[in-house]
C-alpha cells in the first residue's frame, strides 16, 4: 500500500514502512519515538525491529516494526473508544519526553503565518481569514514557540493512526513525532477533520487531569468526568470581531482553563490549550455552523 509519503509493506508479523519522501527526517523521528515510547510502554506501540539507512540518493530509507491487532478508529468514537483514547495518550504523555527532537514551533508558526495570508476567501470565510491574520500577526502567537508543558507529541492525529482492538487502544504511523507541548497535541487533536463527528466535551487523558508546575498562577483543571470550559474561537479585537455562527469543534474545544468574555476578547487563566485550539480552528480547520 503506497500513501504519498510511504509505502506500506506487511510480510507476516512484520510491517516495513519505506519513506517516499523524507525531507524532515521522518525514518528518524519514527525510529526514535518507537525506540523511546516501546522501551517505557511496549503495548502501546511497535516494537521497533530494523532501520535501513539509504546508502545511495536512489534509495529510501524504511522502519520494519511489529504489526498491531486492532481496526482505525473512525466517525463518531464511542464511549469505549474514548475512554481507551484516554488512557493511550496519557500514558504516551506520561513518558519523559527526552530522545526524541523537539518539534520547530517557531517555523510552524512562520509557515502559518504566510499560508494564511496567501489565502483568497470570500463571505464569512473570508471573515475568518482576516481574524486568523490578525491573531496570529500578535504576540500571542509568539508565545506558543516555547512548549511550557513537553510531552512526547504524536503530531498526527489522525483517528486512523489509533488502532481498537475492542479494549485496547494502540499507536502507529510517528513519522511526525518530537516533543511537543500538550497544548499542541490536543488542539490538533480535537480540531482534526477525522474528529469532526465526536463529541469530546468529556475528554480529557487520565494522565493530566491536574495543572502542572508549569501552569501559571491561577489555571484550574475540570474534574474527571466534567465538561470542559468553553473558550470563545479567537481572541476578537474591535477591528476583526469574531463571526457571530463561527464556533470551534465539538462542543467548544476543551481547555483547563476557566473561559470568560470582557469587552469582547477571551479572559483565559491558563492561554495555551485556547491559544493553540484557535490557531488549528481559525488558521487550518475553519467550520462554521
Amino acid at each position: 500500500m503506497t500513501i504519498h509519503t510511504h509505502r506500506i509493506d506487511v510480510s507476516g508479523e512484520v510491517v516495513t514502512k519505506t519513506y517516499v519522501d523524507w525531507g524532515r527526517d521522518e525514518h528518524l523521528r519514527e525510529w526514535a519515538a518507537l525506540q523511546v515510547v516501546h522501551a517505557a510502554k511496549p503495548h502501546l506501540v511497535p516494537a521497533p525491529i530494523r532501520l535501513v539507512m539509504p546508502s545511495s540518493p536512489m534509495l529510501q530509507p524504511s522502519v520494519a516494526m511489529s504489526r498491531l491487532p486492532g481496526q482505525p478508529l473512525g466517525g463518531p468514537l464511542t464511549a469505549e473508544q474514548l475512554s481507551g483514547l484516554q488512557v493511550a495518550l496519557g500514558e504516551l504523555w506520561s513518558i519523559p519526553p527526552t530522545g526524541v527532537e523537539p518539534i520547530d514551533f517557531a517555523a510552524f508558526i512562520d509557515r502559518t503565518r504566510r499560508e494564511i495570508a496567501s489565502w483568497n476567501a470570500s463571505g464569512i470565510v473570508a471573515e475568518a481569514q482576516l481574524a486568523a491574520v490578525d491573531w496570529m500577526a500578535g504576540s500571542a502567537a509568539d508565545e506558543l514557540v516555547k512548549p511550557l508543558d513537553p510531552v512526547i507529541g504524536h503530531v498526527d492525529p489522525n483517528l486512523a493512526n489509533y488502532l481498537w482492538d475492542g479494549t485496547r487502544l494502540r499507536i502507529i504511523d510517528f513519522e511526525d513525532a518530537g516533543q511537543s507541548d500538550l497544548a499542541v497535541e490536543l488542539a490538533s487533536l480535537l480540531e482534526h477533520i477525522a474528529s469532526r463527528s465526536t463529541d469530546w466535551t468529556d475528554f480529557l487523558p487520565h494522565s493530566r487531569q491536574t495543572p502542572t508546575d508549569s501552569d501559571p498562577p491561577g489555571a484550574s483543571t475540570p474534574p474527571s468526568g466534567s465538561p470542559c470550559s468553553a473558550p470563545t474561537a479567537h481572541q476578537p479585537t474591535a477591528t476583526h470581531p469574531a463571526p457571530q455562527n463561527y464556533r470551534p469543534n465539538v462542543s467548544s474545544a476543551c481547555s483547563r482553563s476557566q473561559v470568560g468574555s470582557a469587552g469582547g476578547s477571551s479572559v483565559v487563566a491558563n492561554g495555551r490549550w485556547v491559544q493553540w485550539t484557535s490557531c488549528q480552528v481559525l488558521c487550518f480547520q475553519p467550520i462554521f455552523r
